[in-house]
């Protein structure tokens, strides 16, 4: 796993510890030959496409998405789903562990004391096959799958076809109510259901436009598009997909840093980053041949910043270190191999022996290098 122990405190020091060993060769193979049949429909199975399918489109700039076939995980990992317990959830969403796929779990889905999640509704986290959640904070909006029973009519309606666990405005914090609320700061969520599914949203508009299906869905955006079938071409039962970092001199060493200092970083690591920008970064989860498989996806502004891109992807997965703790990326995960097609890079990794399922996922929240663009 990652080791937080040794960030440097010191900018004294030169980080050349993400040299590059010289120019690349990467393959340039279309994606379309590792695809399979991709499932079209959130109702009867998993892809990355139909999940996204299910999110109602909007404008925010930047978001986070995550969706994963939580009964297939758990299939795979050996543990049997359970309505008394949520050991077997522990299991699965539990960092340290030596499970195959990452479970990136909502959080009203994870056992919480502060307040009662879905259990009022009837139903929890044993009973959701699959699900796709989306934040663009404050706004929340999530789909789960699965047995799921009607919607108990105790909750209030507030338009056609929409209920909710509390009265009161969209997104309006009331923390007297915590212990009474799905949502963590006591702010409505509003329900809606379509044979097995749920919609929970943080606004009524969301919850009206999934249930009229009026207004486009985020898989209709070409980026979310690229991205979401590079993932299904390899089978991904789980994924994380959101902006990239911006690259820049703080990026690297922190908000702290002085201009001078923050213009010798970014010259220093300039090398690092593909020359052309990406506007959108995918993390996907799978299994072949009984091995754990990663894939890091990119989606570049055209065809040939992707070409140029991918040699220097290759690089830096193969050959780079973390900013966090100077650890060799390579000690994590080796890479298997780099494909492109069109304006997306797919980067398929195989973990390292040991290394949990969320390091994948540590590697882009901590806004290393592997995930920043121009």
């Amino acid at each position: 796993m990652l080791d937080d122990s040794s960030r440097t405190t010191s900018r004294k020091h030169s980080r050349r510890f993400l040299a590059l060993a010289g120019v690349m060769t990467t393959a340039i193979l279309a994606l379309s030959g590792c695809a399979a049949s991709v499932e079209k429909d959130f109702n009867s199975g998993f892809s990355v496409t139909a999940a996204a399918s299910q999110v109602p489109a909007g404008d925010a700039e930047r978001y986070d998405f995550v969706a994963a076939d939580v009964a297939a995980i758990a299939e795979l990992a050996g543990v049997e789903r359970s309505d008394t317990s949520y050991d077997w959830l522990i299991k699965l969403t539990t960092p340290d562990n030596d499970q195959r796929a990452f479970v990136p779990l909502p959080d009203f889905l994870l056992p919480q004391s502060d307040g009662y999640s879905t259990d009022s509704l009837g139903w929890g986290a044993q009973n959701v096959d699959r699900f796709v959640s989306y934040s663009a904070l404050p706004v929340t909006f999530t789909v789960v799958a699965g047995d799921l029973p009607e919607l108990p009519n105790t909750l209030n309606e507030v338009s056609d076809g929409i209920v909710t666990d509390l009265d009161g405005e969209d997104l309006a914090v009331d923390l007297t109510r915590v212990g009474d609320a799905i949502d963590r700061m006591g702010r409505p969520t509003r329900l809606a259901q379509e044979g097995n599914l749920i919609a929970l949203s943080s606004k009524t508009d969301l919850a009206e436009s999934w249930i009229t299906g009026d207004g486009g869905t985020l898989a209709d955006d070409p980026a979310m598009k690229a991205i979401a079938e590079a993932l299904d071409a390899y089978g991904a039962l789980s994924a994380v997909i959101s902006q990239p970092a911006v690259f820049s001199g703080q990026t690297i060493l922190g908000p702290d840093a002085t201009p001078a200092e923050a213009e010798a970083a970014f010259t220093e690591f300039d090398a690092l980053v593909p020359p052309a920008p990406y506007d959108l970064v995918g993390l996907g989860w799978t299994v072949e041949d009984g091995s754990a498989r990663w894939i890091a996806t990119y989606h570049f502004l055209s065809e040939d910043g992707a070409k140029d891109g991918a040699q220097v992807l290759r690089a830096v997965w193969e050959q780079g270190a973390t900013l966090s703790s100077k650890q060799r990326i390579s000690t994590l995960a080796t890479v298997s191999d780099v494909f492109v097609k069109d304006s997306t890079v797919a980067v398929v990794l195989t973990p390292t022996e040991g290394t949990p399922t969320s390091v994948l996922y540590q590697l882009l929240t901590r806004r290393e290098l592997l995930f920043a663009s121009r």
